[in-house]
């Protein structure tokens, strides 16, 4: 999945992240402004001077105007990119704003640590969504992945493609993931009710894609039992004391 993602195709990845029927919890006013920032993000790829896309972003509410950067509409690269420091920029560039819409829905963008978080969060979920797809998108030419840490690990899109997968490559970027989303976890506490719940619960889910990824593992089946099991681990983890730090 390389491409800008669309007001239902965002929704849709997040929303997979949740078991269930969660994914139809996410809050209207979060919804409606990714939806907002996507027919945006279409309009500003039609436009071919940048004075019709500064017009265009002011004609946007203030708060949503704010978020939309300069070279924010440019489509994500349809294939590899050449190093893990342009696949991190260009994962956080696309992101960025939907992250940040969702963290103003909430009243908390007014703090750069929150913000920081919520980047991080975006980028990690995008990430892991992308490696989801790895193996379908290597067989379209297509996957998101760094040529440097290919070269790296000795392997190939055409490898992947084959189901040839690199126990290394796939654990760095499965590592990259777990770290952009431990850095913007503490947000999971900060948000107060149903959004708060439904953080934690997409980080939880999030953890069991990546161990199942790491180990070649099938998902765990998306049921009523694992709902229950992830919902009642999300209010144990927005309720229990905050771990301080040794010294």
């Amino acid at each position: 999945m390389t491409e800008t993602p669309d007001d239902a195709g965002l929704a849709g990845r997040l929303a997979g992240l949740l078991p269930g029927a969660l994914g139809g919890w996410l809050p209207a006013p979060v919804l409606a402004d990714w939806a907002t920032l996507a027919a945006l993000n279409r309009t500003l790829a039609g436009l071919e001077d940048s004075e019709a896309r500064a017009e265009a972003i002011a004609a946007l509410p203030p708060a949503l105007a704010l978020l939309a950067a300069a070279d924010w509409w440019r489509p994500l690269p349809c294939g590899p990119v050449e190093d893990v420091a342009t696949l991190l920029a260009e994962a956080q560039r696309a992101w960025r704003p939907y992250a940040l819409a969702a963290l103003a829905a909430s009243g908390l963008d007014a703090d750069e640590r929150l913000r920081g978080q919520a980047v991080a969060l975006g980028g990690g979920f995008f990430l892991l969504a992308q490696l989801g797809e790895l193996t379908a998108d290597c067989r379209r030419g297509t996957p998101w992945l760094a040529l440097d840490e290919l070269a790296k690990y000795r392997s190939s899109v055409a490898a992947l493609a084959g189901g040839l997968t690199n126990p290394g490559f796939v654990a760095a970027n499965l590592d990259r993931c777990r770290r952009l989303l431990r850095a913007g976890s503490p947000l999971a506490r900060r948000l107060r009710g149903r959004r708060g719940l439904l953080l934690r619960v997409a980080l939880l889910a999030a953890d069991q894609r990546i161990a199942a990824l790491r180990s070649a593992a099938p998902l765990p089946l998306a049921d009523a039992r694992q709902t229950l099991t992830l919902l009642a681990l999300a209010v144990w983890h927005g309720i229990r004391p905050e771990r301080k730090a040794s010294s």
